[in-house]
């Protein structure tokens, strides 16, 4: 089940929802809970799947989402430039091996703050964010490992002003400080956990060394880390048993850290260099859990045939006009809602930008663009424009301007799919020494590397030749080997479809390819195409009105 988009709201609004995701519940009010006498009633009912509330007690109600802008207004914590902190506090970082003088320099502080955890005011100690010297957010900690943050402020990485050409990247604010004790300054956190992270800030880094924490949520940070820096400019620290660098910190003190941490950090191995011990973890989990599916869509049918992963080619052919550019584009928003997924798009056939924007709202939506208003259009267009992004370059649409801009892509925003709609778009100029064949497998091999390189699935849409008719005088069912050019347009991709649209207006989705079994296999799905919104439905679902539904939640209307 997909957790609501509401979540975070009611999370930052101080609503316990109890540990729940979805549905409708019973909690405590945190305007009025606190100051009542049964402070135990839980007399707030919330809607998370559509952010309606009401309180029976003190008729709070209404909508939990609040309107943004597209640059967003952040609040700015005040800096009073007050960090005298009291005996406990400083004994207690103490037994961190956290020394005064870094907490002075890091402008660690505390006081009392409300935390929604416990519904009450509790004394804290304070991280401070600060960017160019100016205070942007603060994390509050209070002694049961409560964490809260400004509402509504910026969030950034903490020790922002250590960023240089050189940089550490760890997984909390105890790991910058005590890389800081023991006098590496240029040590960052990722800001809010290890899943959200602005890239952008970063992005002229040359030399990163990775010492996240050493678990499963600190492997995959790592790994995606990697992805969007370059191995070549990367090293990795293990903490092993000690988990990150607070623990092997205080297990072995100060001056073991600074003779020996730096000297654990390890190259990445760099793509087509490769040792067996690189791959331990994944071959614990390949040991203890074998090969899974990839990715899935929300069309059950076809996840029998078909699952995505990254690292791979998808070619998708059809007949123009039976629906391939519109079957792409619904699968990925499925596994961008589904899965979390960035998509970047080199599409000039779905040109201007904004059809192809409005073609994606309506299946997030449920409704074409002109039934939205225009809250709800807001509402869509923000999810769009930070999920799915575009390049038309201006003076080349060779394969190398198009790979560099998808590679920034990758590195800017972490999108995890690449289209290329279509291929004839592409311009590819033969060499006089080489044949079409040749070339093709060329220009396919190159793709190949940069999905694995990169880390994506990497879909490209190609024209069929001209299709021969049967003796009914209906069009056969292409096939890859269909594709103008070369055979090696089935014999280079890791997933094959074919879309076919029936005269009944029935469209088969032929899986004539799925190079590992762990993925999918072959075979076909009927499907039919939405009129009220463009999406692809499996014909047993065609009348269940759940493809009439949004994808995400819908604001209030105005």
């Amino acid at each position: 089940m997909r957790e609501s988009l509401y979540v975070n709201e009611f999370n930052a609004a101080g609503v316990d929802l109890r540990g729940k995701s979805s549905g409708q519940i019973k909690t405590k009010c945190p305007v009025c809970s606190k100051s009542r006498k049964n402070n135990s009633d839980l007399c707030l009912s919330v809607n998370i799947d559509t952010g309606a509330y009401n309180c029976h007690n003190c008729d709070n109600s209404g909508n939990i989402h609040k309107w943004k802008s597209r640059k967003p207004e952040y609040v700015k914590p005040e800096w009073n430039n007050k960090t005298e902190l009291t005996d406990n506090v400083v004994k207690w970082f103490e037994g961190r091996r956290i020394s005064q003088a870094t907490l002075k320099r890091m402008k660690i502080t505390e006081g009392e703050e409300y935390m929604p955890q416990i519904q009450k005011k509790a004394n804290t100690i304070q991280f401070n964010y600060f960017r160019n010297g100016e205070l942007i957010n603060t994390k509050f900690r209070d002694g049961n490992k409560n964490f809260k943050m400004v509402k509504d402020a910026e969030r950034i990485w903490y020790n922002f002003d250590g960023i240089g050409k050189e940089v550490v990247i760890v997984e909390g604010e105890m790991d910058v400080l005590s890389f800081v004790e023991c006098g590496i300054n240029n040590c960052i956190s990722v800001p809010n956990g290890a899943s959200n992270f602005n890239f952008g800030e970063i992005d002229g880094v040359e030399s990163v060394i990775i010492a996240v924490d050493s678990d499963e949520p600190g492997r995959k940070l790592e790994k995606e880390l990697i992805r969007r820096f370059g191995a070549e400019i990367c090293k990795k620290i293990d903490w092993g048993p000690e988990k990150d660098a607070n623990g092997y910190l205080v297990k072995y003190g100060k001056m073991k850290f600074m003779d020996s941490v730096m000297n654990m950090a390890e190259d990445v191995p760099v793509s087509g260099v490769m040792f067996a011990h690189s791959y331990f973890d994944e071959l614990i989990d390949l040991r203890d859990n074998g090969l899974q599916p990839g990715a899935k869509t929300r069309h059950t049918e076809l996840n029998n045939y078909i699952t995505f992963e990254t690292g791979r080619i998808m070619m998708v052919t059809g007949i123009p006009g039976h629906g391939k550019s519109e079957f792409v584009d619904d699968i990925l928003v499925d596994l961008s809602v589904g899965s979390g997924w960035r998509i970047g798009y080199f599409s000039p056939e779905n040109w201007p930008i904004q059809w192809h924007i409005s073609k994606i709202i309506s299946k997030l939506s449920g409704s074409w663009i002109h039934k939205l208003t225009t809250g709800e259009l807001d509402y869509y267009s923000r999810y769009v424009n930070d999920n799915f992004f575009w390049v038309m370059p201006d003076d080349s649409f060779g394969i190398s301007t198009i790979l560099s801009k998808a590679r920034y892509l990758v590195k800017r925003f972490g999108i995890k799919a690449f289209v290329i709609d279509p291929w004839n778009t592409l311009e590819t100029d033969i060499p006089s020494n080489m044949t079409e064949t040749q070339f093709i497998s060329k220009i396919l091999g190159q793709l190949s590397i940069f999905a694995r390189q990169n880390d994506i699935l990497l879909i490209i849409v190609a024209h069929p030749r001209k299709m021969d008719k049967n003796k009914d005088d209906e069009f056969e069912v292409p096939n890859l080997y269909s594709i103008n050019g070369s055979s090696h347009f089935f014999n280079k991709t890791d997933y094959g479809v074919t879309i076919f649209r029936r005269p009944s207006d029935d469209v088969e989705i032929h899986v004539q390819k799925v190079k590992f079994r762990h993925l999918g296999g072959v075979g076909k799905v009927r499907m039919v195409n939405n009129v009220s919104n463009g999406r692809y439905q499996e014909m047993d679902s065609a009348n269940a009105g759940y493809d009439n539904r949004s994808f995400l939640l819908k604001p209030i209307r105005n």
